[in-house]
């Protein structure tokens, strides 16, 4: 599975995953995106404060990427709390939790 940032402003939690082992896998892969997306910020960011360009435009190239950063890892982290409701919220099913 490869978790890759959407415009996705809203999830629902669509199931409840018994499978602990699944949903382990999951958070795992999703936090390597999450290390992957701080690296390639900070990275990025690096470069362009060395960069000898015009500062104004230096600045609106800085403004867009701490944007983009800011989304993908907004939506990763929504992901992680969607892992976690799946796991650990019981559905519920005309206003009572569902027996297992």
């Amino acid at each position: 599975m490869t978790i890759a940032p959407t415009r996705q402003t809203h999830f629902r939690v669509r199931r409840y995953d018994a499978d602990p082992a699944r949903n382990v896998a999951e958070a795992l892969e999703i936090s390597r995106a999450l290390d992957a997306v701080e690296a390639s910020y900070e990275q990025d960011r690096q470069c362009l404060n060395e960069w000898p360009g015009p500062e104004a435009l230096k600045q609106h190239f800085l403004k867009e990427l701490a944007c983009r950063y800011t989304r993908d890892r907004d939506w990763l982290m929504q992901r992680l709390v969607e892992i976690h409701q799946r796991t650990f919220m019981r559905p519920v099913v005309g206003g009572q939790p569902r027996a297992h």
